[in-house]
Order: structure tokens, then C-alpha cells, then sequence
């Protein structure tokens, strides 16, 4: 569980797939490693810088297909502006925020759902009660556990912007310039791990 220790172990040379990192995390003893738990803040953090990190280069990616050369130049802009306004904040730059924090999450739209998806997964089927429930329900799931499972997958379906994603995977993002903090971090870490050029 390096990751949980040191940066140089959070790149892709060394941990390439989160989505399998979440799920060992889940099985670490977490009395021997308590700072190895997506629930532990400080992991959390880390673990979504690095998730948004390896966006960057897709984001930068779908957006040059289609024809926009210049998104992460136009990101960073706007929200130096938004930065620079303080309180004063125009509707129209706070729009233009919005839209391009969209378009972010557009771009990426699968990640987001596939990560929400394995947080799910390890809430409903990776918890401490779980081989007691499966014993005393004869092996199967009990009906509400599968229900809510059910439920929360269609909620997952249906999130469509950044802020529900941050409200759905209980990160501490709440502002327009907290998610523009997040991404450009992502962009330039991208950079020096060389995820992106």
C-alpha cells in the first residue's frame, strides 16, 4: 500500500489502475494500516488528485477532436478571472466557470461514473458484516442490500455534472474555484508526471 505513503508511488509507473487500487485498499487490514482506507481524508485526497491527474490527458484529448485547441488554456483563464474577482463576481464569468467545469466533466464522463460505480461496489459488498450477512442469509445478498445497490446505479447514471460527482463520491469540493483549484493541480501534476505534454 505504498500509495498511502509516498507520492513517488502514485504515478502510473507504479500504481497504473485505481480502480483496482481501491479495492486492495479495502482489503488491507486497516488496524496495520489505518491511513490506507479511501475513507481516511488525507488517502482520499491524494487519491482524487491522481484520479483527475490521468483526466487531464483525456480531457485535453476529447476536446482536440473536436476542434477546441485551446480548453485548458481557456480553463485557466477563466478561472484566474474568477480568482481575480474576489467577491465580485460577474453572472457571466460564473457561467462561463460552470460551463467549462461541464465540459471537464463531459470529456470524462465514464471515469467518473466507473469510479462512483467502485465506490459503490465496495459500500454494498466490501464491508466488515459481509460474510455474515451471505451466512446467515443461505449465501445471497439480502433483498434490501441488492435494492439499494439497484438504486444507487441508477443514481449513478444519472449524474451528469461535476458537483454531483464530488457530492456522490463525499469529496470536500463545494465551490467553482475549489474544482478549478482540483483540476489545475491535476494539470500540472499531469505535466510533471508526464501524463501530458
Amino acid at each position: 500500500m505504498e500509495f498511502c505513503k509516498e507520492e513517488k508511488y502514485r504515478t502510473k509507473e507504479w500504481t497504473n489502475d485505481l480502480g483496482e487500487l481501491l479495492f486492495k485498499m479495502a482489503a488491507v487490514n486497516r488496524s496495520k494500516n489505518p491511513e490506507c482506507s479511501f475513507e481516511n481524508s488525507a488517502t482520499k485526497k491524494v487519491f482524487i488528485e491522481e484520479f483527475f491527474a490521468r483526466l487531464i490527458f483525456w480531457t485535453d484529448r476529447f476536446w482536440k477532436q473536436k476542434g477546441d485547441y485551446t480548453f485548458f488554456t481557456k480553463f485557466n483563464d477563466a478561472f484566474m478571472k474568477l480568482s481575480a474577482a474576489g467577491n465580485v463576481q460577474s453572472v457571466e464569468l460564473q457561467n462561463e466557470c460552470m460551463d467549462l467545469l461541464y465540459k471537464f466533466f463531459m470529456a470524462s464522463e465514464v471515469s467518473f461514473k466507473l469510479l462512483l460505480f467502485n465506490l459503490e461496489c465496495l459500500r454494498t459488498f466490501v464491508t466488515p458484516d459481509f460474510d455474515e450477512l451471505l451466512d446467515s442469509n443461505f449465501g445471497l445478498l439480502d433483498k434490501d442490500r441488492i435494492q439499494a445497490f439497484r438504486k444507487s446505479m441508477e443514481e449513478i447514471k444519472q449524474v451528469s455534472k461535476l458537483s454531483e460527482f464530488f457530492q456522490r463520491s463525499n469529496c470536500p469540493i463545494q465551490s467553482l474555484q475549489a474544482a478549478s483549484n482540483l483540476i489545475m493541480k491535476a494539470f500540472t501534476d499531469a505535466k510533471r508526471f508526464g501524463y501530458f505534454s
